[in-house]
């Protein structure tokens, strides 16, 4: 009788150690889990904070490009066709992330980097950008993501006034 009494302790100890053990090891996948989903919560987060920083470095060095390029174009310190070709093609040389940089006047004058001549029946001048850009005081237009009909991609544009005397040019 001793021995069938401590026989069921032995199976009850069992089962309470076999208990045990099954919650150690579930408690430990859970412990495992999140922390895993914490560490890569924080990885997530910290990627978005470095690429929203190399995002708006891109664009404040996009947006002092347009600038320097609204100076140079109100100064005429560049004058003809060829010349501001010339000029708006350096710039996208030297920016991969730009895809295109124009000169776009009021006299429906468009120079566009890569030489793109317009057809006829194209008026710069009816585009939001463009308007957009007419209405500023000051500082630079910037438009909502689109789907760029050249490239495929999605982009958006800047745009800034030209003013010379007084006079949007």
């Amino acid at each position: 009788m001793q021995g069938s009494y401590i026989n069921r302790i032995s199976k009850v100890i069992m089962k309470i150690v076999t208990i045990l053990l099954v919650g150690l090891g579930i408690g430990t996948i859970l412990v495992t889990l999140i922390f895993a989903t914490q560490l890569s919560q924080y990885r997530m987060k910290a990627g978005v904070l470095e690429y929203s920083a190399d995002v708006n470095e891109q664009f404040s060095k996009n947006v002092s490009q347009l600038e320097n390029l609204a100076v140079v174009m109100e100064n005429k310190q560049i004058k003809g066709r060829a010349a501001t070709l010339a000029y708006v093609d350096t710039i996208v040389a030297a920016n991969e992330n730009l895809s295109a940089v124009y000169v776009a006047y009021d006299n429906k004058e468009l120079v566009m980097s890569g030489g793109w001549i317009p057809p006829e029946d194209f008026d710069h001048r009816t585009r939001d950008w463009y308007l957009a850009a007419k209405d500023l005081e000051e500082g630079v237009y910037v438009s909502e993501p689109y789907l760029d009909v050249q490239s495929g991609g999605y982009c958006i544009t800047l745009a800034k006034p030209m003013v010379s005397n007084g006079t949007f040019i």
